[in-house]
C-alpha cells in the first residue's frame, strides 16, 4: 500500500467533506475554494490527510504617530479599512503584532487569539 499525493480538484472537495468533519467537528468547512487549494494525501483512493493553503487578508502593518495619534482610535481606522473590501463580506482575515498592549485590546473586542504563528515564503 503506497500513500499518493496529489492536489484535489475543485470538482473533488466533496471528499474532504468526511475527514474534515471528523477532525473539525467545530469549524466550518472552507467555502471558498476558488480561492484555496487543498493537498491530499491518499490510500487507496481514500483521502486520509489534507492541508489547505487559503488567500487571506491580514490587515497589517498599523502604525500610529507616537506624538501626534494619541487621539487615533484604531477600531475607526479599521472600520474604515473593511469599508473597502465589503464585496468580500465574512471572509477571515488575520491581524499580528508584536505588541501585546494590541493583542489585550484586540482580544479584548472580540478578536480569536490563533495561536502561534508562523511565516515563510513561497519558493
Amino acid at each position: 500500500m503506497t500513500i499518493t499525493y496529489r492536489m484535489l480538484p475543485l470538482e473533488e472537495w466533496d471528499k474532504l467533506v468526511p475527514l474534515y468533519s471528523a477532525l473539525f467537528p467545530d469549524k466550518p468547512f472552507p467555502s471558498n475554494p476558488e480561492m484555496s487549494c487543498a493537498a491530499v494525501a491518499e490510500l487507496d483512493d481514500k483521502i486520509i490527510g489534507f492541508w489547505f493553503l487559503h488567500l487571506c487578508a491580514h490587515a497589517e502593518p498599523v502604525g500610529v504617530d507616537p506624538i501626534d495619534g494619541k487621539g487615533v482610535n484604531l477600531f475607526s481606522m479599521l472600520n474604515t479599512l473593511m469599508s473597502g473590501v465589503k464585496h468580500a463580506s465574512g471572509m477571515e482575515y488575520y491581524i499580528s503584532t508584536p505588541d501585546p498592549r494590541l493583542g489585550d485590546i484586540l482580544e479584548g473586542s472580540g478578536f480569536t487569539p490563533v495561536g502561534v504563528l508562523f511565516s515563510n515564503k513561497v519558493p
